[in-house]
């Protein structure tokens, strides 16, 4: 499935820039990644810990934190 991700910069930019603000807020959908520890919402981007060009640290509402690899664009 990874063959059909974007980048998270990528996929923050489609969000924020070509939906939010056009559209109403109960018609913008949620920006989330499926990770080991369940799904991380990443709009807003709290939810992001840290981030190189490598992988990012991302952690969960339970406080849990997983790493994704970070795919270049």
């Amino acid at each position: 499935i990874d063959h059909f991700r974007t980048s998270v910069e990528k996929g923050a930019e489609l969000i924020r820039d070509t939906l939010r603000g056009h559209t109403t807020g109960l018609a913008q959908p949620m920006y989330v990644l499926a990770t080991k520890i369940g799904k991380i919402p990443l709009m807003p981007d709290y939810y992001i810990v840290d981030k190189n060009e490598k992988e990012y640290t991302l952690r969960n509402y339970k406080g849990e934190t997983t790493k994704i690899p970070n795919i270049p664009e």
